[in-house]
This record gives structure tokens, C-alpha cells and sequence, in this order.
């Protein structure tokens, strides 16, 4: 029986996925298992599933009808193995992969640990209104601070982390204290964020959402609250 054009295509199209996905598998093997320089010529790569073997150039052929633009599916996987293999790419790989010893020290960006501090309940004077700075009320802090434990995680010592009573202590100078109180909990969120970046060298960026559980407005309220991020320069 003779397939239809449309059939056809729709054939055309699964092989042409199922040997990408051969020469995707195939170079990323090939990158976790091994190291090479970068080379002065381009170099030849055999793509799976085709009887081609492919160098680092890439040219569509011209069709039967002299269209160009529709090349054969070996030549499709050539490209595809050809661009993933390049030594530019080859490089990006082995550098997102690269796995860190215990005695390197990576780039702040590259490391995404966190230490949390949530629910920090405190009695505070802060508020635009008379009542608040002469009455007081309670306010939640939660923190969370960029910090990274490839060190610590090794070597077991507090001097590699961030001290977390003492990082209790100086959210609660800033928090408590009538001498200490602020119109708007924008400012103290602000002020607990910059002596965190202060205090601790280790901290690469920090976020701090301050609530008032019991503000005043008319109606029901679970708490408002605002949420300020720093990080350092």
C-alpha cells in the first residue's frame, strides 16, 4: 500500500526526533566521560543511527525538485551531533557538570544553600499610630539568607556558617526596644537585612518579611506584612 504525503511526512518527522534524541543521549555521554582540548581543526563525529560521518560543518542539500532547505534525515542528525559536540559547547557542559571538592570555594553564584529563620515573634513599638508606639505589639520575622555550607558542610565548624543565636540577637535589637521604634515596618525590614550583610561576611544575600499579626484596620486579617531582599555589592 502507498502512503499518503501527509503520512509520509508524519513519518519522515518520528525518525528524525528519535535520531536527535540518539545524538543528544550520545554527546552527553560522551562529554561526562571524557576530557577534550580544544582542537585547531574540526573534528569528525559519527551520528548514531546514520551511516555518515559528520565534520563540524553543516550545509543543507538541494531537493530533487532544486528546493533547498530539506535535507535527508542522516544530514539532520549530522547537524545536530556536529552543533552538541563543538568544542565551544563541549566547554559549557563540562563546566555546568563540574562538581565542586571540598576544598574549593565556588562562586557565590553557583551555590544556592540557604539558612531559615522563620516565625521570630517579638514585641515591638513600631507603627505610625500613638497607640502602637505606646502600647506596642507583637510582629513575626521570618529570614532566609544565601549562605553557602560547601565548607561548613565539611568541616563541621560553627566559624564557617553563620552563627545562628547571634543572628537571633541582632534581629531582635532591631526589632524590640520603644528607643528602637519605627513608623513603618518597610524601615525595620530594610534595617535587619543591611546589619545581617554587615555582621556576616558569609551572607550572600538575605530576605526578610516582617508581619504584624494584630493591625489595626477594619475587617478580618490572617496579618500584612512586607518583604524587602538585599544582597551584597
Amino acid at each position: 500500500a502507498q502512503w499518503s504525503p501527509s503520512t509520509e511526512a508524519t513519518m519522515r518527522a518520528m525518525l528524525l526526533t528519535r535520531d536527535a534524541a540518539r545524538a543528544l543521549r550520545e554527546a552527553t555521554r560522551r562529554v561526562s566521560q571524557t576530557s577534550v582540548p580544544t582542537p585547531t581543526h574540526l573534528t569528525r563525529w559519527r551520528a548514531v543511527g546514520s551511516a555518515e560521518t559528520c565534520t563540524g560543518a553543516f550545509s543543507w542539500p538541494s531537493s530533487s525538485d532544486g528546493r533547498r532547505g530539506v535535507g535527508t534525515r542522516a544530514d539532520t542528525v549530522c547537524h545536530l551531533a556536529s552543533t552538541l559536540m563543538s568544542p565551544t559547547h563541549h566547554a559549557v557542559l563540562q563546566q555546568q557538570t563540574k562538581s565542586y571538592s571540598s576544598n574549593t570555594t565556588p562562586h557565590a553564584h553557583s551555590c544556592r544553600d540557604k539558612i531559615h529563620m522563620e516565625a521570630l515573634s517579638f514585641h515591638g513599638y513600631h507603627g505610625v499610630l500613638h497607640a502602637e508606639k505606646v502600647l506596642g505589639q507583637k510582629f513575626v520575622v521570618d529570614v532566609t539568607m544565601s549562605v553557602c555550607h560547601l565548607t561548613s558542610g565539611q568541616s563541621d565548624d560553627i566559624k564557617d556558617t553563620v552563627d545562628y543565636a547571634s543572628a537571633y540577637e541582632l534581629i531582635k535589637e532591631q526589632v524590640e526596644g520603644k528607643d528602637n521604634a519605627k513608623d513603618l515596618i518597610e524601615r525595620v525590614g530594610a534595617g535587619i537585612a543591611t546589619e545581617l550583610l554587615k555582621k556576616f561576611e558569609k551572607v550572600i544575600d538575605v530576605t526578610v518579611r516582617v508581619q504584624k499579626p494584630h493591625v489595626a484596620v477594619t475587617g478580618t486579617v490572617g496579618s500584612l506584612g512586607i518583604e524587602v531582599f538585599r544582597q551584597r555589592e
